[in-house]
């Protein structure tokens, strides 16, 4: 029972943390406080982007042309979704 909790816990809780530095780094923006505003921002898009090394590659194919995108771009955020779906 332990570990099917950590499974909903540690992803709950990756994105409250995520979403925490965002609206840190708004309030200061607002406060002029811009380095402090820059440190939220990067602890934000570091954790982002651990969040996407979890996550399986998926191969990302645009749906006009049929051709493989950049995997940098757009594999990450297909990934989440798709793993949303799952679910």
């Amino acid at each position: 029972m332990e570990t099917k909790l950590t499974f909903v816990l540690f992803p709950y809780s990756f994105e409250v943390d995520i979403l925490s530095n965002l609206l840190k780094a708004q309030c200061d923006m607002a406060d002029w406080k811009f380095l402090s505003s820059l440190l939220h921002l990067h602890e934000s898009h570091v954790k982002l982007s651990s969040w996407c090394q979890f996550l399986p590659p998926v191969e990302v194919r645009d749906q006009h042309l049929n051709t493989p995108l950049n995997k940098n771009t757009k594999s990450c955020m297909l990934a989440m979704r798709t793993k949303q779906a799952e679910n």
